[in-house]
């Protein structure tokens, strides 16, 4: 199963800078993080590259290889309040350790919403 997580354009520009960054510092080659973070050699190489819009699985897992800490992406977006922050970071925290969990979250969650029950 193949989840993303959307961020916004401000995340997503600091995420790739990091990751770049995290890169050269690491100095490992786009097989060596393949082989790591068990994901295709050119997945890794996009992703590396940038060239991403979501926060898939295979950017969660390449992040890992890098020291990457994702909950950082987490922090209030304007418009946001407090509980809204708070619940994103508890799920980017799930997503990171583990998607497929975070998957069933969100199924869970979705069907709250559907429900459309008030609160008591």
């Amino acid at each position: 199963m193949h989840i993303c997580m959307k961020a916004t354009e401000k995340e997503l520009t600091a995420l790739k800078r990091d990751i770049a960054e995290a890169r050269r510092k690491r100095v490992l080659r786009i097989a060596d993080i393949g082989r790591m973070a068990n994901v295709d050699a050119s997945q890794v190489s996009r992703v590396v590259r940038g060239d991403f819009k979501t926060i898939s699985s295979n950017v969660v897992q390449i992040c890992k290889v890098l020291g990457l800490e994702l909950e950082t992406l987490a922090a209030p977006a304007d418009g946001h309040d407090i509980g809204s922050s708070r619940l994103h970071a508890g799920v980017r925290r799930l997503y990171e350790k583990n998607p497929q969990i975070a998957d069933r979250l969100a199924t869970v969650l979705e069907t709250i919403a559907d429900l459309n029950v008030a609160p008591a």
